[in-house]
């Protein structure tokens, strides 16, 4: 258990670091309502599995899981799986690139610690500032500012506003992981349904968009939306916060590997920069 959580930092990276970039292939044969629809669904059936068969790493207390579901819980189930991610592939069909919208994402730890109340020292705040300022210059260095329509942008920062607040609600409301993620899944495959129900399905079911779905569906949505609730449930919500500096990193190394987008010695220069402020963050916890 102790190897898994001093592991899951590092996996969670890798698994939501490629969101973008799938999302990217799969938007390309289909619209994100139906793209949403099939990874919702996907996810919620895998959860009840995992639920069937209950993983040790997302082993709970006793105690811990009940059976009643609070108005809280289906709020921030909206907030993590419905807004953000709604608002993170219609940004993302707008027109806004994965780059833009990864700096965009990268305010979210500010954010985290206004809501969550975690008290922001002198190294920490150093941290975040720090953080922020390689994270402009990764994706500046990848070339991948350019003009973006307006509404894109605005629900880029509603993506990452509701990520924000998810994250510091999740840790008031903690509780059993497995159980909160599939309360999201089954929220998100409801709402997102209604929503296909009224603009009917349009994707086509060709290998592109059936392994972005499935790539979503396992890798993103159940395994590493887990992680992201076991660490949330074991830290401070600023402490997962920062780890989201580090994603736009692993989106642009991945986004050259599958599209060929150059990295500049900028955008090096600036990787360096976000892994000081995760260890001046490590410092400031101590």
């Amino acid at each position: 258990m102790a190897g898994i959580l001093h592991a899951a930092p590092w996996a969670f990276l890798l698994l939501w670091g490629s969101g973008a970039v799938v999302g990217k292939i799969g938007l390309q044969h289909g619209s994100p309502w139906s793209f949403l629809l099939a990874r919702s669904a996907m996810a919620l059936a895998l959860m009840w599995v995992m639920a069937r068969f209950r993983p040790r790493w997302v082993a709970v207390q006793s105690g811990q899981v009940r059976l009643s579901i609070t108005a809280g819980e289906v709020a921030n189930a909206v907030l993590l799986q419905v807004v953000y991610q709604a608002a993170f592939f219609l940004a993302l069909a707008g027109g806004l690139s994965p780059g833009t919208l990864a700096v965009i994402l990268g305010l979210q730890p500010f954010v985290t610690c206004l809501a969550a109340g975690d008290r922001l020292d002198r190294w920490r705040f150093a941290a975040l500032g720090l953080g922020l300022l390689g994270l402009v210059m990764v994706v500046w260095g990848t070339r991948d500012v350019d003009a973006q329509a307006g509404w894109a942008m605005v629900l880029g920062f509603a993506a990452m506003t509701a990520l924000a607040l998810g994250t510091a609600f999740q840790r008031r409301i903690g509780g059993d992981p497995l159980r909160s993620a599939t309360l999201q899944s089954l929220v998100s495959t409801l709402v997102f349904g209604g929503v296909v129900a009224f603009t009917g399905w349009d994707a086509k079911l060709n290998a592109a968009f059936v392994l972005s779905v499935i790539w979503m569906a396992v890798a993103v949505s159940v395994v590493a939306t887990l992680l992201l609730l076991v660490m949330i449930n074991r830290q401070q919500a600023s402490r997962v916060g920062i780890l989201f500096y580090m994603v736009p990193v692993v989106t642009a190394c991945l986004d050259y590997l599958v599209f060929g987008t150059t990295i500049g010695w900028l955008a090096v220069f600036g990787a360096v920069m976000v892994v000081m402020s995760l260890r001046l963050f490590a410092i400031g916890t101590r």
